[in-house]
């Protein structure tokens, strides 16, 4: 008789073979993998995300301790933590970016009609926003304030070809070169192409900027940007910098959602690595709650899963209300059982 598939299995399995070795393509291996191929590091990235674990040696001595079930959880070699830990320094954490990627793509479709739920939508638009920024570098108030190093930064950024929108302080000595026609009726009061005129910063940011003022009505402020970004109509880079927020929400929706309470290697690549299959990891159980209609919230579903990673039966049974309450049913009549036997 075939055995049944552990409560893992269909969790792994919203990410197809045929994406995974897309992505694998686009990321080959800068070293040979040592035996632990690409899909057996991420599967035992996912594993140590899913069930809590706070290190390589947990990781590996939880899935030895199951080594019959390791075929049925997706494993195909051998782990063993020098392995885990070569890989983590040494392959592309690009690689768990893609996955992501592809897993937020299918995320989103799944829950663009849903707007009752309260967690993937702004999960799903956090990560695009993260994207944006890394693209065009959005500065919080008084990065630029009259600071001789970060006007010097800035410039860096704008020789190496990077984009840049900084929030200015009023008191920035300039000179107005030209000036954009602006519809006062959304907000904006000035749009113009601006040279500094400070002793200092002449030296420190030689060419053009882009001076761009808007009144918020909602909030009775004016706001005052500079970017290198000279293309992108006004009311554009307003709502970019407005949506960096979402990156904040972003960065907080990991502390509360995401176990990453001790990380598996020091290195950045080991870092990211961690980082990006938590996140599929996530995304893969949102996938899961929304294909397979199943009530609990996010939050409940991880938990379970996570005391129950080897459990060899169908998730939607074990996720199950009904078992839920066929359970707390249980436990009652046992109670009222022995209060009969005490009387």
């Amino acid at each position: 008789m075939q055995a049944s598939p552990t409560v893992f299995s269909p969790i792994t399995a919203t990410l197809y073979p045929m994406e995974f070795s897309r992505c694998v393509k686009l990321f080959p291996n800068r070293r040979p993998p040592r035996g632990l191929s690409e899909y057996d590091h991420f599967l035992a990235l996912c594993f140590g995300q899913l069930t809590y674990r706070e290190s390589l040696r947990d990781i590996v001595a939880c899935l030895r301790a199951k080594p019959r079930l390791l075929y049925h959880l997706g494993f195909r070699g051998r782990l063993s933590r020098t392995s885990l830990a070569y890989a983590n320094h040494h392959r592309d954490w690009h690689l768990f970016e893609a996955l992501a990627q592809v897993l937020m793509r299918r995320a989103a479709r799944l829950y663009y009609a849903d707007r009752t739920d309260p967690d993937l939508p702004k999960v799903a638009f956090a990560l695009d926003s993260s994207v944006i920024a890394r693209r065009l570098r959005l500065f919080p108030w008084g990065y630029y304030a009259r600071s001789r190093k970060a006007a010097v930064r800035l410039y860096r950024l704008h020789q190496a070809g990077a984009l840049f929108v900084v929030r200015c302080m009023r008191h920035v000595a300039f000179r107005v070169v030209a000036c954009r026609p602006v519809d006062k009726s959304t907000g904006l009061r000035c749009d113009q192409i601006i040279r500094l005129t400070s002793d200092w910063s002449v030296k420190s940011y030689p060419v053009r900027l882009r001076r761009i003022r808007i009144h918020d009505v909602k909030n009775k402020v004016h706001l005052l940007w500079l970017t290198n970004q000279m293309d992108l109509p006004a009311t554009v880079i307003a709502e970019l910098y407005r949506q960096r927020w979402q990156v904040e929400l972003f960065f907080k929706w990991i502390k509360q959602h995401l176990r990453l309470r001790s990380f598996y290697g020091r290195s950045q690549n080991a870092v990211r690595c961690q980082i990006w299959s938590a996140i599929c990891a996530y995304l893969m159980v949102a996938i899961v709650k929304k294909t397979a209609h199943l009530r609990k919230s996010l939050n409940e579903i991880l938990q379970i899963v996570s005391v129950n990673i080897f459990e060899q039966c169908p998730l939607a049974e074990l996720l199950a209300e009904e078992a839920g309450a066929a359970v707390d049913k249980f436990a009652n009549t046992q109670l009222q059982n022995s209060f009969i036997l005490t009387d």
